[in-house]
This record gives C-alpha cells, structure tokens and sequence, in this order.
C-alpha cells in the first residue's frame, strides 16, 4: 500500500523523535498491521571528561652553595727547633754596703770558691814582703796572701789528689828556683828522645836501654817539703790534680816567686783559716724553751 506523501511527512518526524528499538506509530494507526523500523541512532559517547591536570610537582629551592671548610693553615716545612739559649745563672743579689773590696769579690763572684778569677789589691800588693804569710786552704782549694792582716791576693790552685795529698802543716819557703824540675814524677823517653810512658815515677817505671828519665817542670819553684812546693802548673778550679804539690796559675805564681824568699811563711791546712774576712760566724743555737706546766 502507498502512502500519500503527506502522511510520510507525518511519520517521519515522530520516528525520528524516538530513542532507539520500535516506533511507536502515531495515534489513528495503531493496530493496522503497519510498523517502521528505524536503525537506532548511534549513541553519541560521553564526552570524557577533561583530564585532571596533574599537579606540578613544586619547584626544589635551588641548593644552597655548599659551605667551604675554612682552610687550615699550612703546616710549617719540619725545621730544627730554634736551639734555646740556656740563661745563665745570676749571681745573687747582695747587698754591698759597708763591705770591703774584698769582701765585695767573695759575696758577688759567681761559683766562688770554685772560680778562675784572681783577687789582687794593688795598693796591699805594694807593701808585701818576704814575710807576709800565705795560706793555702784545701776545703776550698784557693791559696791567699795576707799583708798587715787583710788579704792582698787570692787566687786557686789545685793540690794533691787521692793517694798523694798534700801534707798540712806549718811551713817555709827552703829553696827558691826560677826553673825547676821534678825527680820523682815525669815522662820516660828512649834512645831517639820518643816519650814510651807519661806521668812515670823514677824508680818505679823501667827505663829501656839508652832512654832516661825526664822530670816534670816546675817554674817559680818554691820548695815547702821533700819534694812538695808551691810552682807554675796546670789548675781546674775547685779539683785535685797534682802528686802533692800546690800547682798556680802562671801569673800568680810568678808574682808570688818576686815577693817570698826563704823563710817566707806558708800554713796549709783543710779548713778555712779563722781570720778570713769572708768567713761566715758559726751558727749559734737558739736555747730551747721548756713548755710550762
């Protein structure tokens, strides 16, 4: 059967109005035997929706530059360490006033009695003569000379050592020698003058064939004893040295061979003498105070 054109116009819309699966027919022909089919439209898929946006990640702070480590200082190149200067001890201080000059030479010399330094007075030495007394003093191996009483030199020496001390005593010059040599103690030399044994004794080291026996010398000679006197010889201040003589120090012995003669008087002895000015007086004990009752 055709349909007029009109009723087409009819149907159409009303299809079209229609979701999707059969139409239904427009009122006035429904039950006539008449259906459309209509391919369902397409269902128009949702629109996704818009993508989140992903969150940007928040920009790090920019890295603080890194602290330097404050640079050490540099090591100094190993050296020798400077050598320290060793400070030399001073000589106590010592109130001066009122002593003599003398005096002044014993308190203010350092190491005294252990010194090389000499003392002389002038104006004493001018009136020494033959008879002014010297004293050797071995507990401080210092030889003195006194004039009306005060010392007018003072000087060291060095004595006799271990198994050849000097002997003590009250003595006098016996025998005056501007050169003078030792008969017991010496050198040993043989037939072409070569030395075979120093610091010999005559008597008791063999002498070979052709050699001899020289003895030790002994300028300034003063003879005191047998073979002990006061000469010219080798002196360390404070020690023992000689094989019993009072060996001086070149200078002084020669000032002392000008003024003492025979009979010049000489006490030796290991105790200081007491009329020394620099002696100090003896400690006197406090008494004891007995607790009262």
């Amino acid at each position: 059967m055709k349909l007029p054109l009109p009723a087409l116009a009819v149907l159409l819309p009303a299809a079209l109005s229609c979701g999707s699966g059969a139409a239904t027919p427009p009122a006035g022909m429904q039950g006539r035997g008449f259906s459309v089919n209509l391919a369902p439209a397409k269902a128009t898929a949702p629109a996704k929706p818009a993508a989140k946006p992903t969150p940007t990640a928040p920009a790090k702070p920019a890295a603080k530059p890194a602290a330097k480590p404050a640079a050490k200082p540099a090591a100094k190149a190993p050296g020798k360490p400077a050598a320290k200067t060793a400070a030399k001890p001073k000589a106590p201080a010592v109130n001066t006033t009122g002593m003599t000059a003398y005096q002044r030479f014993v308190a203010t010399t350092r190491n005294y009695p252990s010194t090389m330094e000499t003392y002389l007075d002038s104006e004493l030495l001018k009136k020494a003569t033959a008879k002014c007394p010297i004293r050797i003093c071995l507990k401080q191996q210092r030889g003195r000379l006194y004039v009306d009483g005060k010392v007018a030199a003072d000087w060291p020496v060095s004595t006799g050592g271990d198994g050849h001390e000097t002997p003590t005593g009250s003595f006098s010059v016996n025998e005056k020698a501007k050169e003078h040599a030792s008969t017991q103690f010496g050198k040993i030399v043989d037939a072409k003058g070569k030395v075979v044994k120093n610091n010999a004794e005559y008597g008791k080291d063999t002498i070979p064939a052709g050699g001899k026996f020289q003895g030790a010398p002994m300028p300034n000679w003063l003879r005191l004893c047998g073979g002990v006197g006061i000469h010219t010889g080798r002196v360390v201040a404070g020690m023992r040295l000689s094989h019993g003589c009072i060996r001086t120090p070149d200078a002084m012995a020669a000032r002392l061979f000008k003024i003492a003669d025979l009979g010049t008087p000489v006490t030796v002895a290991k105790d200081i003498e007491d009329n020394w000015p620099g002696k100090k007086p003896a400690a006197t004990k406090k008494p004891q105070q007995t607790a009262k009752k």
